[in-house]
């Protein structure tokens, strides 16, 4: 259907020339589009998208503020001002331009001479840009026209419809159709108005926008213009374009197509600048002064969906609850957006059959776009095997491995060959806690994840615990608890191996032989527990709390008391390990 219509104005436009009035709305609004060749329809993202298509407007995420002054050769100048601000799923423009010429050369019904004087002309536009779908927008404006040319003088009415699409990532496409009315009036005569078709591409490989509008105008031949724009970091942006058409390159030659420009960003505002040069009639410049102005509850959260395996967009079904509720299907792109959001949090469940589910939330700041990936896993299965070595020896040693994730389970490490096999557990998140043979290895904990057909290896050296040295006995005579030289010998080896080992904790266990003085026996035993703790404080500075003292009496014999021998065994101090 649009390659039948393309065709019929084609046909009409080339024997049509020069026919139409109000040239006004030939004329392009703003130095961005003009500085790009005039190529705009496939990109149109501020608030000029009420002259150039009028889908675009669903794009602005602001409210926006457009001036413009474009100086013209001879005299002529042309102001411009649109304005934009989001409803709903869509947004609405404002657009005036007003041109005047000074200076006309009045001649009367005589051919003579009269005062000079100013034409006037201009229109306003009202535009609505709707998103019909998450790639496709749909607009249209009306327009209303006036021009003053001193004898007479011409008011209209005419439309615009737009249609904007993005079917790839760095894609746009945008279709519209200018100036379809009923014509101008003037003192009652109806003139056609220069209807025109645009057909506009926009690539965004990276930074750069590059840009092709195809124009088929009622009135002239089809024209191709071709635009590029470079941004650096959001601060900067250098443009250049070519218009083949409409003027006459034989007369004003090839120079007279070219175009090229630049903006500055300056926190909300932008400041944009255009040079067209138009051969021997003289050099343009166009000028302009953007603002955007974020309003509450502008914001929008942009999902985007991959699979995690192969990095490729994936369709997923979501559901948005918390600061709004809504639920759908992401697009080919793997897209989903949430708009006009207000501040506040966003919770998401992302699933998919055969993927594991995905859940999480993200805090709206009310204003611009919010992007989120989420990559989703696919349900399946894998492996954790390795090896249990002896840090020491590097030999194979036995031992366990409880793990811990999505599902829980224990393993036993073969004996002979130090091997474990962990097979066909759930994609996901694993922590493993590896015993050795003995309470004499250090146990190990560490985290695996497991990915869908994975195998981890993970080999694991167990270090011993070093043996604790035996804490010898201190004994005493009978009834006394004075240390002898033979116990400070041994004392001395005891503060040895408490400094050694800093984290050891002790009881002192005072103990008494049954034959010495009954009444005494609870106090001379734990009277010889103090004097232990007093002499390793005093010469190794332990500290007092690594040393609990307990008397025992003659509760606890270590051997018979029938013999000399066996008593004295029985007169001691015991150093017991509360803690290592």
């Amino acid at each position: 259907m649009i390659l039948n219509i393309l065709l019929l104005i084609i046909n009409l436009g080339s024997s049509d020339v020069g026919t139409k009035v109000f040239p006004l709305l030939k004329v392009a609004p703003g130095p961005r589009a003009a500085a790009m060749g005039e190529s705009f329809v496939g990109l149109a993202d501020d608030a000029t998208a009420c002259y150039w298509n009028p889908a675009g407007l669903s794009q602005l995420q602001n409210l926006e503020i457009f001036l413009s002054h474009q100086e013209w050769f001879y005299g002529f100048r042309d102001e411009y001002a649109s304005f934009g601000i989001p409803l709903g799923k869509g947004a609405l423009g404002l657009g005036l331009v007003y041109s005047r010429t000074d200076g006309v050369e009045f001649w009367d019904e005589n051919n003579l001479p009269g005062d000079t004087f100013a034409t006037q002309a201009g229109y306003f536009a009202l535009g609505y840009g709707h998103q019909l779908k998450d790639a496709f927008f749909l607009g249209g404006s009306i327009k209303g026209l006036y021009e003053d040319l001193k004898v007479v003088k011409g008011t209209g009415v005419c439309a615009d419809l737009g249609i904007f699409a993005k079917p790839a990532e760095n894609l746009n496409l945008g279709l519209t159709f200018q100036n379809i009315g009923w014509g101008m009036e003037y003192d009652g005569e109806n003139i056609p108005l220069p209807m025109n078709m645009k057909l506009g591409i926009c690539f965004q490989p990276g930074n750069f926008n590059l840009l092709s509008d195809i124009n088929v105008p009622l009135d002239n031949t089809p024209y191709v213009n071709l635009g590029a724009e470079y941004n650096f970091k959001n601060y900067f942006a250098f443009r250049a374009g070519y218009r083949t058409g409409p003027t006459d390159f034989s007369s004003l030659g090839w120079l007279n197509g070219v175009s090229f420009g630049c903006g500055i960003v300056l926190s909300r505002f932008t400041i944009d600048y255009a040079f067209v040069p138009y051969g021997r009639l003289g050099n343009t410049h166009r000028f302009s002064l953007r603002a955007r102005i974020p309003l509450p509850g502008s914001g929008i959260l942009k999902l985007k969906v991959i699979d995690a395996r192969t990095k490729l967009p994936t369709s997923a079904d979501v559901i948005f609850s918390g600061l709004k509720s809504d639920q759908g299907k992401t697009n080919a792109r793997g897209e989903i957006y949430l708009r006009r959001l207000n501040i506040g949090w966003v919770k998401f469940g992302v699933s998919k059959d055969n993927f594991l589910p995905y859940g999480d939330s993200v805090y709206i700041v009310g204003t611009g776009e919010q992007s989120v990936s989420v990559e989703l896993k696919k349900l399946g299965y894998g492996s954790i095997w390795g090896m249990f070595y002896d840090a020491i020896t590097r030999k194979p040693i036995r031992g366990t491995v409880k793990y811990q994730g999505v599902v829980s389970g224990t393993s036993m490490v073969d004996s002979l060959t130090g091997t474990y096999t962990l097979r066909n557990l759930p994609v996901g998140l694993y922590v493993l806690e590896l015993n050795g043979p003995t309470k004499n290895y250090f146990a190990q904990k560490c985290s695996v994840y497991l990915d869908y057909d994975e195998v981890v290896t993970k080999d694991f050296y167990l270090e011993r615990k070093k043996d604790l040295p035996t804490l010898p006995g201190i004994y005493f005579t009978t009834g006394s608890a004075e240390i002898n030289d033979q116990a400070r010998y041994q004392l001395d080896k005891a503060g040895k191996i408490l400094l050694e080992y800093p984290n050891l904790v002790v009881e002192l266990a005072g103990h008494c032989d049954a034959k010495e003085k009954p009444s005494d026996l609870w106090r001379i035993s734990t009277a010889r527990a103090e004097a232990v703790k007093k002499y390793l404080q005093e010469k190794f500075r332990i500290d007092p709390e690594r040393m609990v003292i307990q008397g025992y009496a003659d509760t606890q014999p270590f051997a018979p008391s029938e013999t000399e021998t066996g008593r004295t065994l029985n007169r001691w101090v015991e150093f017991r390990v509360l803690k290592e």
